[in-house]
């Protein structure tokens, strides 16, 4: 739990949920290889950290079919967190496939939101999230800001982007009225990438929910969309 002082020397929780640490600064190609991690260097820092830590999951495209080759894996990875006490309620799906290799740089942001790729993994994402949240459980999902800036791009490449955010938005929503799970997209601006200050991400979140009234999905894009 992060706490800060107010005025009058007393604490206030900025969160109910526990600090977490994201594994995606740990290679992970395969389920093996993410559990080694958590337990020679997740579990030592939260010890060191003397308090509850939650983990910040990264699954690449390798881990997300290995997990959902069968249910059973993805209970058996929940078990896992909960044998050692590591709860999880977040996980970076921005780097779609190997965020270790010799060459990342603006392969990271393939597949791009104007793709339908991104989706799909996405989905199957908050599909094995929300089988790691308890009961009546919120958990977040960040996510590629939209694309590489520097790409060349399709004329139409924000309205394929926003459609298959909408198509998400509305994938999440039904997710969590099947699980009472609800998970939330979160779009995470970065430097070089189409939505990279303020003011891109302001404006683009203004034609999206535009779109999105439209499309008559605004409550549930603005339940399950939001910023990093």
């Amino acid at each position: 739990m992060i706490e800060i002082p107010n005025r009058r020397s007393k604490t206030v929780s900025l969160s109910s949920l526990p600090l977490s640490y994201c594994s995606n600064v740990l290679p992970g190609r395969s389920v093996p290889e993410i559990e080694e991690g958590i337990d020679s260097v997740t579990l030592p820092i939260r010890e060191r950290f003397g308090h509850p830590m939650a983990v910040g999951l990264w699954f690449p495209r390798s881990v997300v079919d290995e997990l959902t080759g069968s249910p059973h894996r993805i209970t058996l990875f929940a078990e896992m967190l909960g044998s050692r006490s590591l709860p999880c309620y977040t996980l970076n799906a921005f780097p779609y496939g190997d965020f270790h290799g010799k060459r990342v740089k603006e392969q990271v942001y393939l597949p791009d939101w104007s793709q339908p790729g991104r989706m799909f993994y996405t989905a199957r994402c908050a599909e094995i999230l929300a089988a790691f949240l308890p009961d009546g459980g919120e958990g977040s999902i960040s996510t590629v800001p939209l694309g590489f800036k520097g790409a060349n791009k399709d004329p139409d490449f924000e309205h394929s982007c926003i459609c298959e955010l909408l198509a998400t938005a509305v994938g999440l929503d039904r997710l969590s009225r099947e699980t009472g799970k609800l998970i939330r997209l979160a779009i995470e601006p970065e430097p070089l990438c189409v939505l990279e200050t303020t003011a891109e991400a302001l404006a683009f979140f203004e034609r999206l929910w535009w779109a999105a009234e439209r499309a008559k999905v605004g409550a549930i894009a603005r339940t399950h969309l939001g910023l990093c």
